[in-house]
């Protein structure tokens, strides 16, 4: 089975001051490689940088004012992982060090979700 795992929120990127994050998230994905279950993880730009549409019927998408409503709803970086099962997936999102870029009081969310492999695909 395929999972995507999305980070939320503009968590410490390159170049931030948080060795201890940097550090813990190089090992996290060096573990994922040599487990051999990574296929893809990429950290997205500050959301301040992005732009939404939304869709109406009938008529032309529209651009929103922000990126996102609240900083909780927004998505900082992404893996893909090939797994066994759901609680494998369980433990390798419990293995990620988001809590090293949280200050008192920040929460940050992983949100596993199944890659829907049906009929064709």
């Amino acid at each position: 089975m395929r999972f995507l795992m999305l980070r939320s929120g503009d968590l410490p990127r390159d170049g931030d001051p948080n060795r201890a994050f940097d550090e813990a998230m190089c090992a996290y994905e060096d573990d994922l490689r040599a487990a051999g279950v990574l296929l893809a993880a990429e950290s997205l730009e500050p959301r301040r940088t992005g732009t939404r549409l939304r869709f109406d019927c009938p008529g032309a998408p529209s651009i929103l004012e922000s990126p996102f409503d609240r900083p909780t709803n927004d998505v900082g970086g992404f893996y893909i992982l090939q797994l066994r099962s759901w609680a494998e997936a369980i433990e390798w999102g419990r293995r990620c060090p988001l809590d090293l870029a949280l200050v008192d009081g920040e929460q940050a969310v992983l949100d596993i979700r199944a890659i829907d492999d049906g009929p064709g695909r």
